[in-house]
């Protein structure tokens, strides 16, 4: 499942570019039609056709200095240059945020769903159509490429993705005032699941025959760690927006490395 990761990768950091980009084109009053042709021309190199179908090949996942480079070229493809230094910091965040988005999916298949959100979200950045249905077509081709995998797939890819994130622990003040990591950079997660579920009560065992008829139920001891609750924003939709709803900051245990 290593072999599937780098589309999840590559799509789902390059929502989060685009959302930080966004911001700071915003926050440094750049005229919006030079911001407008910034979005546009980063987003039609990232999700060109030729792109597109390099990523979706099935290949071992790449460093964190390889992956930095795509992004440092995708970048650089429109009018914007960005020192070492603002790019290192770009790199950081995007990946800080792609980090909790992955840990906090509840279920290893929803880590589509936060793909998907990424791209719905691109689309509502852009005016451009041509430039529209290259997110579109991006869109289809992934849930055709990920449609066949079941749950035990998702799993692995998504242990396979965690290890690339891994080592990553770069604070980032506004997850630290929103309550998203703790004071030593670790990512704080929401309550893994609720205490029912489609298939019962939590902390309950029952117990079958051979023949397949119910028997005992044991009731088990479970660990309640105080996990912070759900952010606000969906998960692969933009937590840097004016308008985004806010957190207020949490306690910070219940994280993870």
């Amino acid at each position: 499942m290593a072999l599937m990761a780098m589309p999840i990768i590559v799509i789902n950091l390059g929502g989060e570019m685009l959302y930080i980009l966004d911001q700071r084109l915003r926050a440094q009053n750049i005229p919006p039609e030079k911001s407008v042709k910034v979005l546009h021309d980063v987003v039609r190199t990232m999700f060109s056709t030729k792109f597109i179908a390099e990523v979706i090949k099935p290949a071992p996942i790449y460093s964190n200095a390889s992956t930095r480079q795509i992004f440092e070229r995708l970048a650089h493809s429109s009018i914007m240059r960005l020192s070492e230094s603002s790019m290192d910091k770009l790199y950081d965040l995007m990946t800080m945020g792609l980090k909790y988005q992955l840990l906090s999916c509840k279920k290893p298949n929803e880590i589509l769903q936060v793909t998907i959100n990424h791209l719905q979200s691109i689309r509502t950045c852009i005016i451009d159509p041509s430039v529209i249905d290259l997110v579109t077509s991006c869109e289809e081709q992934l849930n055709m490429h990920f449609k066949h995998l079941r749950i035990g797939d998702w799993s692995q890819l998504r242990q396979a993705l965690i290890g690339f994130f891994h080592d990553r622990r770069i604070k980032v003040s506004l997850f630290l005032q929103e309550g998203i990591q703790s004071a030593d950079g670790r990512i704080c997660l929401p309550p893994a699941c609720s205490s029912t579920s489609e298939h019962g009560t939590l902390g309950k065992a029952q117990e079958y025959t051979a023949g397949g008829a119910a028997s005992d139920v044991y009731s088990l001891s479970l660990f309640e760690a105080p996990f912070t609750n759900q952010h606000p924003v969906s998960l692969g939709c933009n937590l840097y927006g004016k308008d985004r709803p806010r957190a207020q900051g949490r306690s910070a245990r219940g994280s993870t490395p």
